[in-house]
């Protein structure tokens, strides 16, 4: 899990049941915020009560694993705490034939502003969002390499594969 906004966390009712060998990984700071901040509660956060209640039933369990910043998760593969947009966002790097790929979710709202150095409107913290810009841009073997969320480029710049799935790299 990226982060637990309620675009991004939503669903997760049904993940423990679809995949059953599957760990979720989450920033420990994202899921306290999330499952115990009263803070987050408040209504600018818009929370997925249903998904929220999933993602605390698994604690606890070897299905949901807390990580305290940047770790390989296997090979190839590795979570680096991103926050700003969420106190503990976490992009995820892939290792590819093209070098260091990001998933970067919502640590910018679009490339351009990624690119630009700009953000947008929804952060929890703006400092931190701009040093988390630095870290994965510094760690990713090119810009072109950092995917975020929201962008609709993804849709239109790369060749799609199946229905909604684009290949990035």
């Amino acid at each position: 899990m990226t982060h637990m906004h309620f675009d991004h966390v939503g669903g997760m009712e049904m993940f423990p049941a679809a995949f059953p060998k599957a760990t979720f990984y989450v920033q420990k700071k994202e899921y306290d915020f999330w499952i115990k901040n009263p803070f987050s509660k408040r209504a600018q956060f818009n929370r997925d009560e249903v998904a929220l209640k999933a993602m605390a039933d698994l604690e606890g369990t070897d299905r949901l694993a807390l990580i305290c910043g940047d770790q390989k998760i296997i090979p190839g593969i590795e979570v680096l705490l991103a926050p700003g947009h969420t106190p503990g966002l976490q992009a995820v790097a892939v290792n590819t034939a093209k070098g260091t790929a990001f998933v970067a979710s919502d640590l910018s709202p679009i490339h351009r502003a990624l690119r630009e150095d700009l953000t947008g409107s929804v952060y929890t913290d703006l400092i931190s969002s701009l040093a988390s810009y630095d870290k994965i841009k510094a760690r990713a073997t090119s810009i072109d390499l950092i995917f975020v969320g929201h962008d609709a480029k993804l849709f239109t710049d790369f060749p799609k594969v199946a229905e909604d799935i684009t290949r990035l790299v």
